[in-house]
């Protein structure tokens, strides 16, 4: 439920703000796959990158960020935001989609101090991509 939110927060952001999303859109480029590839892709960005995300992010760095001795808002926003400056190459648009997203994940990972439920949240939230790039 909190993807669904998310995405329609990013949505509203895009419509009142009148950003354009660029032309070639991951989207677009999913319409010429084969039904394989499209299913691979789809375990790809549904499974394994969130896990692999989650791990680096949240598991990774903002563990060693917090038991450096860094205040919790100041590892959070450090870590939010490399991970949304990571994927600046799918869309510059998405920044600040993905800069909240982030937030709200590593809020849950430091309040509940488990990647599992972080983990749980980045799958639904490219879960519900995936299926928006394909219909």
């Amino acid at each position: 439920m909190l993807g669904f939110t998310i995405h329609i927060i990013e949505g509203l952001i895009r419509y009142y703000l009148e950003i354009s999303i660029p032309e070639a859109t991951l989207a677009q480029k999913t319409q010429n796959l084969e039904w394989f590839e499209l299913l691979l892709f789809g375990i790809s960005l549904c499974i394994i990158v969130p896990f692999q995300e989650e791990l680096i992010f949240r598991g990774l760095l903002f563990n060693r960020l917090t038991h450096s001795g860094l205040k919790p808002i100041l590892s959070i926003t450090m870590t939010s935001t490399l991970f949304a400056l990571m994927h600046l190459d799918f869309n510059t648009a998405s920044f600040v989609y993905l800069l909240m997203f982030s937030v709200i994940v590593t809020y849950v990972r430091y309040k509940t101090k488990n990647l599992y439920y972080c983990v749980a949240l980045h799958i639904q939230n490219n879960s519900l991509a995936f299926i928006a790039m394909i219909i």
